[in-house]
């Protein structure tokens, strides 16, 4: 069981970065009584060469900070490797004050032969990033059990683990007290008087932004205002095309415990990929617990639940669905439709992931 234990978890994305699946877990598993250890990947300088420090505010969360001594480990011979991600482990353990009972690896571009922590050591590997194309299959056959956020995941990773399961993107659990009102019936949107608010929420450098449907969106509906929100550079392309645009407002990263509040105060969400991603995003759960609507490019997580999400095949197809939805945007926002997309997302919590997990060990590791 994942309770009570001291876990190893290695992120691909820092701590301070914008809340992802690998925070959330972590949240999660130290939320059940277990010490969690948040390894960020390699810092260019660290006053020490291992640095852990407890986070703020949540108890049994620590994040660990290191610089890598071997540049490029991963393309040293497999016994090197091994042994320098062994020596790393109990250096952490010996500062920490414990023995790791748990590795939890989100990533394969290290820690990805999971044979250096030991038979005793439970070992997970969950990939949630299809651009993290390292060493899935080492990670997938070192582990005792391989998770996949979807099934294009899963085709990578089950031909070298047995054990490989499905776990899909997941929700933290928290509502704000909008949504709350609302899955009991004491909230009903209401159009506002002026130009109605649409929020993007992630990461503004994402590769697979479609830039081009982008620009067409605000182009095409000057009296919307966008807000953007989350960690953008101004060099790069989606800025210097959008920012030119007086209806388009970058936030800026935020911080997470802000979230809900943008969320509740935006008329509807947008998500605007490519064909280069099409099989999920973390964001559309925390987008359906606000119980807003959404228009999204293609999702195929999503193909057959248009009751919850406005799915578009098409860049014409999301340029019309756009518009139709923010003119009846009183009966996409009613009180029956905020209520369902509260309560799939409720039915998909990170909690609710864990304990699946747990039956998943249960019935196929401790037979």
């Amino acid at each position: 069981m994942l309770k009570n234990k001291s876990v190893f978890l290695i992120s691909p994305e820092e701590w301070n970065f914008v809340f992802v699946s690998k925070h959330h877990y972590a949240i999660e598993l130290a939320a059940r009584g277990n010490k969690v250890y948040f390894v960020n990947p390699p810092q260019k300088r660290v006053p020490e060469d291992i640095s852990i420090k407890p986070v703020e505010g949540i108890p049994n969360l620590y994040v660990v900070d290191y610089s890598a001594k071997l540049r490029g480990l991963r393309f040293f011979p497999s016994f090197v490797i091994r042994w320098a991600d062994r020596q790393f482990l109990k250096a952490v353990e010996k500062k920490a004050g414990v023995r790791f009972d748990v590795i939890w690896n989100f990533e394969n571009s290290r820690f990805f032969d999971l044979g250096f922590a030991g038979k005793d050591v439970r070992k997970i590997y969950f990939q949630v990033d299809e651009d993290q194309n390292f060493h899935p299959a080492k990670a997938a056959q070192t582990a005792d059990i391989a998770l996949a956020i979807n099934s294009q995941i899963l085709d990578i990773i089950s031909p070298h683990n047995a054990k490989s399961f499905l776990i899909p993107h997941s929700f933290q659990g928290r509502l704000s007290e909008q949504a709350k009102k609302a899955m009991v019936g004491d909230y009903v949107y209401k159009k506002t008087e002026g130009p109605l608010n649409v929020l993007y929420v992630g990461n503004l450098e994402h590769r697979h932004i479609n830039i081009d449907l982008f620009e067409k969106v605000v182009k095409e509906n000057r009296h919307v205002e966008f807000q953007l929100v989350g960690p953008y550079h101004p060099d790069k392309a989606l800025f210097q095309r959008l920012n030119q645009y007086d209806n388009v407002h970058f936030k800026g990263k935020v911080p997470y415990s802000e979230i809900p509040s943008l969320l509740d105060k935006a008329d509807a969400l947008i998500l605007v990929y490519d064909r280069g991603f099409t099989q999920s995003s973390h964001k559309i759960l925390e987008y359906l617990a606000s119980g807003k609507v959404i228009i999204s490019t293609y999702m195929s997580e999503y193909d057959n639940k248009d009751s919850l999400i406005n799915i578009c095949r098409s860049e014409d197809e999301y340029l019309e669905t756009f518009k139709k939805v923010l003119l009846n945007i009183e009966t996409y926002n009613d009180t029956v439709h905020m209520r369902r997309r509260i309560q799939f997302a409720m039915e998909h919590t990170y909690a609710n992931q864990l304990d699946k997990l747990e039956r998943l060990i249960e019935h196929s590791l401790e037979r």
